[in-house]
């Protein structure tokens, strides 16, 4: 924990707090793409998380994680 807390002295964006919902929690998240919409210059797109677990022994819990989404056309664009 010692290096999280470094890097948010650092980076000053909350990285122990982002890492801690990959560290403190049992599981995945299994993210869903439930709607696009295209327009001229943009696409809006509806993500949805939910929790798995293989074993299914545990419940949701509202549990959620921090996930970086980065997005671009064919021509590399972001």
């Amino acid at each position: 924990m010692d290096l999280l807390r470094e890097w948010d002295n650092v980076l000053d964006n909350n990285v122990s707090k982002k890492m801690l919902t990959w560290i403190d929690q049992l599981g995945f998240p299994l993210l869903t793409v439930t709607s696009e919409e295209f327009g001229d210059q943009e696409v809006t797109l509806t993500i949805n998380q939910r929790y798995y677990l293989e074993s299914a022994e545990e419940t949701d819990q509202g549990k959620l994680w921090f996930i970086p989404l980065f997005i671009s056309t064919d021509a590399g664009e972001q």
